[in-house]
C-alpha cells in the first residue's frame, strides 16, 4: 500500500478531515506561540499575550489551543462566548488556564 492509497482509499474523507484539524491546530498554535497573532488578529490589530503583559510564548499558545475544544462546546463558541462575558479580565478557558489575555497590539 502506497501513501496515495492510504490517503485516497475508503477512509479519505476521515483523513482528509483528520487533515484539515491538524492543519488549523497548527496554524493557531505556531502563529500564536511565534508572534502572538494569527492573519485575523494582526488585521484586528490585536494579540494574545501573557497576563503579566510578557509574550504569549510556545508553552502557553499549547495549552490555550489544546483548550479550545471546551470553549467550542456544544457549538459556535458558545462556552467560550459565555466565560468571556463572565471574567473580569475577558477570558475564555483557554486563556484561564494558559494565563494569557487577548489584548490591543500596540
Amino acid at each position: 500500500m502506497v501513501l496515495t492509497d492510504y490517503l485516497w482509499g475508503p477512509y479519505w474523507n476521515y483523513n482528509l478531515l483528520v487533515l484539515f484539524l491538524v492543519i488549523g491546530f497548527l496554524y493557531f498554535f505556531l502563529l500564536e506561540g511565534f508572534t502572538g497573532m494569527t492573519v485575523g488578529k494582526k488585521v484586528l490589530r490585536i494579540k494574545v499575550a501573557k497576563e503579566d503583559g510578557g509574550p504569549c510564548g510556545i508553552t502557553s499558545s499549547l495549552i490555550r489551543n489544546l483548550l479550545r475544544i471546551i470553549d467550542v462546546l456544544p457549538f459556535l463558541y458558545i462556552v467560550g462566548m459565555i466565560l468571556v462575558t463572565r471574567s473580569s479580565k475577558r477570558q475564555r478557558f483557554g486563556d484561564a488556564v494558559a494565563h494569557t489575555v487577548v489584548v490591543a497590539q500596540s
